[in-house]
């Protein structure tokens, strides 16, 4: 192995991946370990599925790039099927490349819009590191230099509080009230994932819909985890019958290959909005129009749409039944193939270390694991093609490690 001369900015394990497959992948050494994280959360149809694969290499062979103001057929057909598959919202849209990228456009777009700086985020929100996410992620409270006009609420978490949903419903809604002369855009994930794998309720959501209509705020759903079928429908908000102005589309969309979209509610698109132009040098790429044709293709041959949810049940199932019999796991939830649950060891407040352990002793085990909020909450977004025989196999390993730690208490 030649030495690696990497920005040294994250730890980075010290099994080297050499080829994945599937819901696995392989290291050089020809170890394999189930990947429950699904890449970064982006994989969602599996390691080199080979069908995509397929088709991504046919429209490599025929265009991948134009510049920004000349348009590929491959992208119109992929906008149209966005348009058709996001229902109510009948969405117009842009390709991008990542994440980030996609929530930048949407801030930038929101405040020119309603010509106003102030957004209004969740305090446990996570929407990406650069300046403008940053501010808008856990409240603002690690961008440095600090954004002004960043305002939060309180995320809906009916597992560790005893708040009533009304009482966060008013929160927002006091909030609004006092500052609303300020604010452009509310940007949500419609499940928080980094802050706690927490699923608001529908009846939340609908409430935030009509207070931001009331106020003329734009709402901005962030479904860069949870959109392109990770909770068994297209898009979250279909779940939870709202129409969002704005969706932020990153990780799964882009099948493991970066590409993020945003897309806006029919009724944005007049002259008005766009006399602000936009520019970027992969904006509507041929190649991500591609993967994201690839991947709706796909899911509608397969009915994926249908497998998520029975997967998800079935893996919820199985971490009830680990919760049933270890100790050391507790309050397993979650909506489709997008699941978490809380680790709990005695007289444990700080969980940092005791997490990297079990994500070690897990990895040795052929599993890849990924906690949240200091290590205390496992997230759970695997493929979806994911079988149910490995389903077993994490459950069990996890069992197994986790009985194990209380050497470590």
């Amino acid at each position: 192995m030649t030495q690696n001369f990497l920005l040294p900015i994250i730890n980075f394990e010290p099994a080297v991946m050499k080829h994945g497959k599937g819901s696995y992948l392989y290291d050089t050494n020809e170890k394999k370990y189930l990947d429950l994280n699904s890449g970064q959360f982006c994989t969602i149809l599996g390691h080199c599925n080979s069908e995509i694969l397929s088709n991504i290499n046919e429209s490599m062979n025929t265009l991948s790039h134009t510049a920004s103001n000349i348009l590929a057929e491959e992208v119109i057909k992929c906008a149209d099927k966005i348009h058709t598959i996001s229902g109510e919202m009948s969405a117009y849209s842009i390709f991008l490349s990542t994440g980030a990228e996609s929530v930048e456009f949407a801030l930038r777009y929101s405040k020119f819009i309603n010509k106003k700086s102030g957004i209004i985020c969740f305090d446990k929100g996570y929407h990406g590191l650069t300046l403008g996410t940053q501010s808008v992620t856990f409240g603002g409270k690690f961008a440095n230099p600090h954004i002004s006009d960043i305002y939060t609420v309180p995320v809906p978490d009916y597992i560790h509080f005893t708040k009533t949903e009304e009482e966060y419903i008013n929160e927002f809604a006091n909030l609004v009230h006092n500052i609303h002369h300020k604010v452009s855009a509310v940007i949500m994930e419609p499940v928080v994932s980094v802050g706690g794998m927490l699923f608001p309720s529908s009846n939340y959501f609908q409430s935030i819909r009509l207070i931001c209509n009331k106020y003329n705020l734009l709402l901005i759903f962030d479904e860069s985890q949870t959109g392109f079928g990770r909770l068994g429908t297209w898009f979250a908000y279909q779940q939870y019958n709202i129409i969002p102005d704005i969706v932020c589309l990153a990780k799964g969309i882009g099948l493991g290959y970066p590409v993020s979209m945003v897309l806006f509610r029919d009724k944005l698109i007049t002259d008005k909005v766009f006399t602000m132009t936009h520019y970027s040098s992969h904006q509507n790429d041929a190649f991500a129009a591609s993967i994201v044709n690839a991947g709706i293709k796909y899911i509608e041959k397969y009915n994926l749409l249908k497998k998520v949810k029975e997967n998800g049940q079935y893996f919820l199932n199985t971490l009830q039944k680990l919760c049933a019999i270890n100790p050391h796991i507790k309050n397993p939830r979650g909506l489709g193939l997008m699941l978490g649950a809380d680790l709990f060891f005695s007289g444990i407040h700080d969980y940092r270390n005791l997490y990297h352990k079990l994500y070690e002793r897990m990895m040795e085990n052929g599993v890849i694991i990924q906690g949240t909020c200091g290590g205390k909450i496992l997230r759970f977004l695997p493929d979806y093609l994911i079988s149910h025989s490995d389903i077993d196999f994490a459950i069990n390993t996890l069992n197994t490690v986790l009985s194990s730690l209380d050497i470590f208490k």
